[in-house]
């Protein structure tokens, strides 16, 4: 049998003109319960943040704006279109979509006004904006869409960050859920259920494209298959986060010095097991330093994996799903 040398990837196309960033959006303002701002709002990260405070209705006014060279580009002359929002919470699935309006021919903004009920969502929402048509065509359009709903053109999305996320990587790392598929940054990593963007800030990004893991890992049970899956799906996420923050660590230190505080908390959780006979931070940190200048990359990578194996005691989690998956009691 020869060895295969290539690899077939797929992905999936929309068969009509369509502009995955044809849409702007903006959030301007966010009250809760009609009169109470908020200022947990990040036009740059596209995100706001609601989860430290307690509210019951969250009013989100932003506004939607397609130019008309986009509109031109997909959608025929004399046919109409709408600017729509997508709401979509992956914690309680939620689906509902929020009608802006008609999008205003010469590319000027359209208002809109989103309300969340805190019954019903939990962890985070995603808003995602779509410019879609507003009746069938009443003859083909050849390389053009001709359903009325069919999406011509979206945005970047919006996350509502709605309760803290549990965070497998520690306290200075920030966890959000996002549709990999619907951010220009993230779609690169295709169909994959976690990226670790490392920074100044570090972001864990969990692909909200997985519809089915999504819930799994928002669920707050304590027995079963499913909380047995969450935690072996965390120990999955957890031991791959910690590798890639210890790896971004060394690079930097190797270098000379550690660039960002998150480097040094990094050091301090996971070097007092690998150099437990040290009794200072300082003391560990010139262990490791020696060890670098020795190249012992492969060796040090070794004792954390099995570090990290033991701190997330991923043996026991995976024995109590089989057990779970068995129908044992667990």
């Amino acid at each position: 049998m020869s060895q295969r040398t290539h690899r077939t990837k797929r992905e999936r196309f929309l068969p009509h003109a369509f502009e995955r960033f044809g849409v702007t959006c903006a959030i301007h303002r966010v009250r809760l319960d009609e009169h109470r701002p908020v200022e947990g709002l990040d036009a740059d990260r596209h995100l706001v943040a609601l989860d430290a405070t307690d509210w019951e209705v969250a009013d989100l006014d932003g506004a939607l704006a397609v130019p008309p060279e986009v509109i031109a580009r997909v959608l025929p002359a004399g046919d109409r279109a709408g600017l729509v929002l997508t709401v979509r919470c992956p914690a309680t699935r939620l689906r509902a979509v929020h009608v802006a309006g008609d999008a205003p021919a010469n590319g000027s903004p359209l208002a809109f006004r989103v309300r969340l009920e805190r019954d019903r969502v939990s962890g985070t929402v995603e808003l995602t904006p779509h410019l879609v048509r507003s009746t069938d065509a009443p003859a083909p359009r050849p390389g053009h869409a001709t359903r009325a709903g069919s999406r011509l053109a979206s945005a970047r999305p919006w996350t509502v960050r709605i309760d803290p996320v549990r965070d497998p990587a520690g306290q200075f790392l920030d966890t959000r859920y996002q549709a990999f598929s619907e951010d220009e940054r993230l779609a690169t990593f295709g169909d994959a259920l976690y990226h670790l963007q490392v920074d100044e800030s570090p972001i864990l990004w969990i692909n909200a494209d997985h519809e089915r893991i999504v819930p799994v890992l928002n669920d707050r049970g304590t027995r079963g298959p499913r909380a047995r899956t969450r935690e072996v799906v965390f120990d999955l996420v957890a031991h791959a986060v910690w590798s890639q923050l210890f790896v971004a660590t060394l690079h930097d230190l190797e270098k000379g010095e550690l660039v960002y505080e998150w480097q040094d908390s990094v050091l301090r959780e996971l070097l007092p097991a690998l150099y437990a006979r040290e009794r200072t931070h300082g003391a560990r940190v010139e262990r490791l330093r020696e060890a670098l200048e020795r190249d012992e990359r492969i060796e040090l990578m070794a004792r954390l994996d099995a570090e990290l194996q033991r701190r997330h005691a991923v043996a026991d989690h995976i024995t109590k799903l089989v057990e779970a998956a068995a129908g044992k009691n667990a």
